[in-house]
């Protein structure tokens, strides 16, 4: 049997070391559980990452058709490659000759500064693509 002082010390040791794992257990713990809501954060922000990409990916494929149909238009004059296409008159003059001239002009819209952005929500609302709706001038 060992002397009593060896028991104790014996004992104090294997309690200091075990709550020395409890204690870095808690730290690992605590930091698993931060590096997963920033894994998870991260995912987020990869993810709307994607999303703005595949949206200016439509985006810049529309600005080519759409200057494409602008091209074949100055080219040839035939407004036919205009027909796909939505054309707007953004002005500061918004009296009836105004919007007259810019229908004559073959603008399916006039409209005078200052523009309510609800207004032109709407109307872009309106143009866009789906069931039941036409698509192309004069729709």
């Amino acid at each position: 049997m060992p002397p009593r002082g060896l028991r104790v010390t014996t004992t104090r040791g294997l309690a200091v070391a075990i709550g020395l794992l409890v204690v870095a257990l808690l730290v690992d713990a605590a930091a698993t559980i931060y590096n997963i809501r920033e894994i998870a954060t991260n995912v987020e922000w990869v993810s709307h990452a994607h999303e703005v990409l595949a949206k200016l990916e439509a985006a810049l494929s529309s600005l080519k058709d759409a200057e494409t149909g602008q091209r074949g238009y100055l080219l040839t004059g035939d407004p036919a490659y205009l027909d796909p296409y939505r054309l707007v008159a953004l002005t500061g003059y918004g009296t009836e000759a105004d919007r007259e001239r810019t229908r004559a002009a073959g603008f399916d819209v006039h409209l005078a500064k200052p523009v309510d952005p609800l207004a032109v929500e709407s109307l872009l609302a309106s143009w866009r693509p789906g069931p039941g709706r036409l698509t192309g001038r004069g729709a």
